[in-house]
């Protein structure tokens, strides 16, 4: 029996995504341009096509099970990693009076979802204007 999902580590954005495909992890950053890596969840039927729109734009795009083989590419980071980026890159954006969700994002690697940051903001006690 085939499986109904496939696991793919790639570095696209959420925009690439189709097909029912969710994130279900951001595992770090790439080592050159510091775009978000995620861990994504794909339908069987929808894999193949799925990771072809994602090499089309030049992102890296590579089965679960070559996951040592991405770590080549980027920088893993836990929880606590993405906890003080937001706090170092929310404490500059403080100081110069620019502190808000939108500034965060345009600072932070390319690629973090909208609520990824506000629920990393919210584990570090960050108030944001809207």
């Amino acid at each position: 029996m085939l499986p109904e999902f496939y696991d793919t580590i790639t570095c696209a954005p959420e925009a690439y995504d189709s097909f029912g495909t969710e994130t279900i992890e951001i595992l770090g950053k790439t080592k050159r341009r510091g775009r978000a890596v995620r861990l994504v969840r794909t339908p069987a039927q929808h894999v193949e096509w799925q990771r072809m729109r994602y090499s089309s734009g030049l992102h890296l795009s590579m089965d679960i099970s070559r996951a040592e083989d991405a770590k080549l590419f980027y920088t893993p980071m836990d929880a606590e990693a993405w906890a003080k980026e937001v706090r170092v890159t929310a404490r500059s954006l403080d100081y110069h009076g620019e502190l808000s969700l939108d500034a965060l994002l345009q600072r932070l690697p390319e690629g973090l979802s909208r609520e990824f940051v506000a629920r990393q903001c919210e584990l570090v006690g960050l108030t944001l204007d809207a």
